[in-house]
């Protein structure tokens, strides 16, 4: 998914990865080669008015 770039994000953000799929035998860390999902979060702060 990407975004349409309709709102852009600036100022103090911030971005978080991690990884979806639970353990797996014999797998240790972020391994790339089997089923888990990487996802990218990222949050815009902001001052309400």
């Amino acid at each position: 998914m990407d975004s349409n770039g309709n709102n852009p994000m600036d100022g103090d953000l911030h971005v978080d990865e991690f990884v979806l799929g639970g353990r797996e035998q014999e797998k240790t860390g972020r391994s790339y080669d089997v089923k888990k999902k990487k996802a990218v979060t990222a949050i815009q702060k902001r001052m309400e008015k």
